[in-house]
């Protein structure tokens, strides 16, 4: 229904905040709404004498509320999972004039300013997400801030402090992993006695100190509802060797055998020492050896050969005193009669 003919009130009208106002000396006409109102919001259009048509967008400003920022699945947290297609939505309840949307991705500007679709990555997690809405008429443009959470299964790397690991000595074994969510440890032995650990912090296995029974393949395990991630880590103890010296007397030859254990088992012998009962040196005595036993024989044993046989040996691994060789005795007390052998510690 037009509200006026030329300047003149359409007498239909039930509207009584409409007034034309007329300038004489120009003969122009105005439209005046009094206590204008949402419901008077619309498109007016005036045409003149001319033919002339002139549009009006006449509306009450209002700023934009309610911005939110969400995916396309209505996910508010923006959790996502990496590796699956996603969009980031920027909604707004409008304003008037229609605002301008910007979405903000870790400083950078993304997709047409309302939606951005991706894949996520690892690298995306906890990165900033900003929605702004601003139009002329504000004097600062509404912002919403949030964080992407994006899951992903685990990865990680397994680390044995020390690299060699000497008996009586500290050792820790550690798995780093990275996860979201959380991940849940498990270690297992090779003899399938599962050490369960509660606390997700416990990604670590400690010996305070260790020693041979350790040894074995332990098997770690993490996991989240997305994934795992395992690896096998073998554990082998090394410890310097205990020397047992032995002899016997076999048609006047005196025999001696020098037997390490210890681990690694690849021995370096020095020379038998022979050194008196009152511990004085006498001699040194050569034979080879395969790395693994030290064999000397002594023919036409007289009482010269009485006396305290001393083999040391080393396999490279210190004692708790830093000491690489290590050394075992015995001691032949007569060569007449019924033999008698002494081992000394």
């Amino acid at each position: 229904m037009p509200y006026t003919d030329r300047c003149d009130l359409n007498p239909q009208l039930n509207e009584t905040n409409i007034k034309i106002i007329r300038n004489d000396i120009t003969n122009q006409c105005s439209l005046e709404i009094q206590n204008f109102s949402r419901i008077d919001e619309g498109t007016y259009i005036c045409q003149s004498f001319k033919l002339k048509v002139h549009s009006f967008n006449v509306f009450i400003k209002r700023l934009p509320s309610n911005l939110t920022i969400a995916t396309d699945n209505e996910n508010r947290n923006l959790t996502v999972v990496e590796g699956k297609n996603i969009s980031i939505l920027c909604q707004v309840h409008g304003g008037r004039p229609k605002e301008k949307l910007t979405l903000i991705i870790n400083d950078t500007v993304r997709g047409n300013g309302s939606k951005h679709t991706f894949t996520p990555q690892k690298s995306d997690n906890n990165a900033s997400v900003i929605c702004e809405a601003s139009s002329y008429i504000m004097e600062f443009p509404l912002v919403k801030k949030t964080r992407l959470d994006v899951h992903f299964k685990p990865s990680g790397v397994c680390k044995l402090e020390p690299k060699h690991l000497i008996e009586e000595r500290n050792a820790k074994l550690c798995c780093v992993v990275e996860s979201n969510p959380q991940s849940s440890f498990t270690w297992t032995m090779a003899s399938d006695e599962i050490l369960r650990l509660n606390k997700t912090n416990e990604n670590c296995l400690v010996w305070s100190p260790i020693n041979r029974k350790h040894d074995g393949r332990y098997y770690f395990l993490a996991e989240n509802y997305l994934g795992s991630f395992n690896s096998t880590i073998k554990i082998q103890v090394v410890y310097p060797p205990q020397v047992t010296v032995a002899y016997n007397l076999t048609n006047g030859t005196l025999n001696f055998e020098c037997s390490p254990s210890g681990v690694p088992n690849n021995f370096t012998f020095t020379q038998l020492e022979h050194r008196s009962e009152f511990d004085e040196h006498i001699r040194f005595l050569n034979s080879p050896n395969d790395y693994s036993v030290l064999r000397i024989s002594i023919g036409n044993a007289g009482l010269q050969d009485i006396g305290i046989y001393i083999c040391k040996v080393s396999n490279g691994v210190p004692d708790q005193k830093g000491r690489k060789f290590q050394s075992g005795k015995t001691v032949v007390f007569e060569l007449e009669g019924k033999l008698i052998e002494l081992h000394i510690d």
